[in-house]
């Protein structure tokens, strides 16, 4: 039995990466237990892929620092049209100078240090 037969809806998310490989790999982790993951390339393809999709969108997760629209100008391009969506957003810095809330929207942050990431391999 799959995690979303025991929800009576199954949760959409849009992953917005601009690199190949992290979309991927998080896509391919976040469907493989039932939850419907919607690619982007980048921030400026989300807001079309939400559209096509045309119904709810449960979680933006997206990076951060992307080229042409970031995750910050995103998520308030895509709270405009979906108010209840909620928003992950990640980073490959451990503190983030545009960091902040919106509104009263607190928006969760990922950050993992590659650095730190590395340290725990074998010398």
């Amino acid at each position: 039995m799959k995690l979303h037969e025991f929800s009576p809806k199954r949760i959409t998310i849009i992953a917005a990466e601009d690199v190949d490989e992290i979309r991927d790999l998080v896509c391919l982790f976040l469907a493989t237990p039932g939850y419907l993951v919607l690619p982007a390339a980048n921030g400026q393809a989300a807001p079309q892929v939400a559209a096509a999709l045309g119904g709810p969108i449960d979680l933006l997760l997206t990076d951060l620092d992307m080229p042409g629209c970031g995750g910050l100008d995103l998520t308030k391009a895509l709270l405009k049209v979906y108010p209840r969506i909620r928003a992950l957003l990640m980073s490959h810095l451990m503190s983030h100078p545009r960091l902040r809330f919106l509104g009263k929207r607190q928006i969760a942050f990922f950050s993992q240090s590659l650095s730190r990431a590395n340290s725990c391999s074998k010398p």
